[in-house]
């Protein structure tokens, strides 16, 4: 859990001050999770959560790649409810954001961390 929170935070400085994460260092952080924290059931929804949100991105041209792969990292983590509620507080997040601070990017890995941080703190099902 430790690994998960480090990078989370990492990763959110990261995408606050150049609205990007290191491609190497994500890539091997997200491997080293999947290695660490493998369950073959939550393997495919995690697959599969990658290609819709990948796909998603494709098709919006603002949804990036990294938000789609750390919402595969954390599918391995939190139940699909969890996960659910995760994305939707990080929305609302990202909401509030974009009504205090008018911005041509979020930084939604920043709201993916701190709703993860929130339900973790909170004991939410992992």
């Amino acid at each position: 859990m430790t690994l998960l929170i480090l990078g989370l935070i990492i990763c959110s400085y990261s995408d606050i001050r150049y609205r990007s994460v290191p491609a190497i260092w994500f890539d091997l952080w997200c491997l080293l999770l999947l290695i660490v924290s493998f369950n073959p059931g939550r393997v495919l929804l995690s697959a599969t959560l990658l290609v819709f949100f990948l796909l998603f991105g494709w098709f919006t041209q603002g949804f990036g790649s990294a938000d789609s792969f750390l919402i595969a990292v954390l599918a391995l983590y939190f139940n699909f409810m969890t996960l659910l509620v995760l994305l939707l507080l990080a929305c609302i997040s990202t909401l509030l954001h974009h009504l205090l601070h008018q911005e041509a990017t979020y930084p939604f890995i920043l709201h993916l961390s701190l709703a993860s941080i929130l339900l973790i703190g909170g004991g939410f099902s992992l």
